[in-house]
């Protein structure tokens, strides 16, 4: 690796310019490593980061490979080579992490050609001119060089065979805690302050078992613990469709009638199913996204833990993070869905409690779309099921239709479970 410095009593500070708006600052520049022997450019993940590049940053899959093995790279952006030429000009640069911290970037041959810049080889070093710059070799690391860096281009792209790689971090992994978001917290507000007590029920011995495994996974998570709460509400166990090889499962849910019956109602608007369809007609890709148990990612608020209490064989328990049936509970989830909501393309993506719906013109938009929406998934800490989430799709199902570049129609599935309804034969 050839390494060049400037010769001494030059200065090249470059102003950011049209890209001031992504550091916040007029004048930024980073220490480049100028190596003849690179064939790419090359900027450190870090330097990217501190200066808020990332979202311009183009997601990708490639490997580089150098004297240290292959290196998978983090993705690509376009900088601007500012005070190299007289021409401000331009180069794709691979974003990457190395161990030194004698410099931020590496300009390789790709830059070089592009400034034009002119290398002379001599007996024992070799000179590079870029622009008005003269840097000489000197056999070891030298004196630092700093020039300008600046995005100049948006580059936001995902396909979709890579896009569980590059956001792994918002697909839950069966076995692992379920994380919750900090944005948000359910309240259960009793005017009176009842306590709410009602008599465990007893259980059928067939689901004895099933409902002490769901209880230990919850325990498990973090979901419930136990409890001294002088609150109760009966615990039931409901089937769920069975899974892909047929298995029989089962919920574990608790009765919060009575307790919804002396909880402070809350008023929140919930989306107009109709407004959704008719944003989402006349695109023509797709992705389904389902948040994994989106109720239990929420916590509840401490002082409110103890009325969710329940009862089963000889312990309390009750839940830190939301439960389902509680009365408020789909008004603190579109709530947290609605603050999710802001700042995103409304014309491409659309939420309605749990489920979440991308929708584009064609597939390179539909990536950009999808980074919006897998970027702010991360930033809020929610986990997305692996098992109902679907990319790129031509035709999706979503809320009871099916939706595609044809148009929005009745699911058949839901139409033919109303036709195969039984007459009454009796008042009740």
């Amino acid at each position: 690796m050839a390494i060049a410095s400037a010769s001494q009593g030059e200065t090249a500070k470059a102003a950011i310019g049209g890209a001031s708006s992504f550091s916040g600052r007029p004048d930024v520049g980073c220490t480049v490593l100028i190596d003849t022997g690179s064939t790419s450019t090359i900027i450190k993940e870090k330097i990217v980061r501190n200066r808020g590049w990332q979202s311009q940053v183009k997601l990708c899959t490639r490997v580089a490979t150098s004297v240290a093995g292959p290196t998978p790279l983090s993705g690509e952006i376009v900088l601007s080579l500012k005070g190299l030429s007289e021409k401000n000009r331009s180069v794709v640069a691979h974003v990457m992490d190395w161990a030194s911290n004698e410099y931020d970037a590496i300009l390789g041959t790709d830059a070089l050609r592009c400034v034009k810049a002119s290398v002379r080889m001599r007996k024992y070093d070799w000179i590079v001119r870029l622009g008005t710059m003269r840097c000489r070799s000197e056999g070891g690391v030298s004196r630092s060089r700093y020039v300008g860096a600046a995005v100049v281009k948006k580059m936001d792209h995902i396909g979709a065979d890579n896009v569980t790689q590059h956001f792994e971090a918002v697909f839950h992994t069966e076995g692992e805690p379920l994380s919750a978001t900090g944005r948000v917290r359910h309240e259960i507000v009793i005017p009176d302050d009842r306590v709410v007590y009602i008599k465990p029920r007893r259980y059928p011995q067939a689901l004895m078992y099933v409902i002490r495994q769901e209880l230990k996974g919850l325990l498990d998570q973090g979901i419930i613990r136990k409890s001294i709460s002088p609150y109760c509400s009966p615990l039931w166990v409901v089937p769920k469709p069975p899974d892909a090889q047929g298995n029989l499962r089962h919920r574990v849910v608790v009765d919060y009638k009575e307790l919804n019956k002396h909880t402070r109602s809350e008023k929140y608007p919930l989306p107009r199913l109709e407004d959704m369809l008719d944003r989402i007609n006349g695109a023509s890709v797709f992705s389904i996204l389902d948040l994994k148990a989106g109720y239990h990612q929420i916590r509840m608020h401490e002082a409110d833990c103890e009325k969710t209490a329940f009862q089963f064989e000889r312990g309390n328990y009750e839940f830190t993070r939301m439960p389902f049936g509680l009365k408020n509970a789909p008004t603190t989830f579109q709530r947290l869905m609605d603050e999710f909501l802001e700042d995103l393309d409304e014309g491409a993506i659309q939420v309605y409690m749990d489920d979440i719906i991308v929708f584009s013109r064609s597939e390179q938009e539909h990536g950009e779309h999808l980074v919006q929406l897998l970027r702010r998934l991360k930033e809020f800490g929610l986990k997305v099921s692996r098992e109902k989430t679907k990319f790129f799709q031509p035709l999706v199902k979503f809320l009871g239709y099916v939706v595609s570049e044809r148009g929005i129609h009745p699911d058949p599935g839901k139409v033919e479970a109303i036709k195969n309804l039984q007459v009454p034969v009796d008042v009740k």
